[in-house]
């Protein structure tokens, strides 16, 4: 099961890499870098079917 991230410590991840990498042209929080290349490792539809969990079944 997947955890959600704190609101605060999201915002601090971001604000931290905003501030150490201002000229980035995406900012990632490491929590969302296996979704964000998941298609680089060629596992996309596994994270997909992994976050979607029982919702998937039920789309079904």
């Amino acid at each position: 099961m997947l955890e959600l991230v704190p609101l605060a410590e999201y915002i601090d991840e971001a604000m931290r890499l905003l501030e150490d990498e201002p000229e980035e042209g995406e900012i990632l929080v490491e929590r969302v870098k296996f979704l964000r290349y998941g298609e680089v490792r060629g596992d996309q539809k596994q994270v997909i079917a992994t976050l979607n969990g029982d919702h998937a079944a039920e789309a079904a």
